[in-house]
């Protein structure tokens, strides 16, 4: 069964996967960006004072949207995603390592209706993005990194 967008093809999608796996990452007043860093800078002053959700906000993908025009079986297209997403993470990690210094960050993959896959600094004085006792019901998981590690927290 295919339950993929027919408007974009699978080549097309795969193009837009590997930019994701290639996206450059900023450093913008201590956060950690992924991609784009004049689209980053439009939404800083949305966040002032709020280094977490600014993070959250401009370092999420939805998976989904990346693959659309692949064809996937629906019984296994979350487990699937899931997979890219954690592949992901850990290439992410292991590209940025350099900007994360002694820092960690917090990884969120999952979601309830799609697959989203999004990150941010953990900081002593910020609450994270998603509690980790918020996790299940949001149907998350949640990965901690630290120079190069990744573990899996919730």
């Amino acid at each position: 069964m295919n339950n993929a967008d027919t408007s974009q093809s699978a080549p097309e999608a795969l193009v837009r996967l590997a930019d994701l796996f290639a996206a450059p990452f900023h450093e913008i007043e201590g956060a950690i960006v992924l991609g784009n860093r004049g689209e980053a800078l439009r939404h800083l002053e949305e966040f002032r004072g709020d280094p977490t959700g600014f993070e959250a906000f401009v370092n999420h993908v939805h998976l989904e949207d990346i693959v659309s025009g692949i064809s996937f079986e629906p019984r296994t297209k979350r487990r699937r995603l899931l997979y890219v997403g954690e592949i992901l993470i850990n290439v992410w990690v292991d590209r940025f390592v350099a900007l994360l210094r002694d820092r960690a960050a917090l990884f969120y993959l999952g979601g309830s209706n799609d697959v989203t896959l999004r990150f941010h600094l953990e900081r002593e004085q910020y609450p994270p993005w998603l509690p980790c006792d918020s996790a299940r019901s949001a149907r998350m998981l949640i990965f901690r990194a630290t120079a190069g590690k990744v573990v899996k927290i919730s």
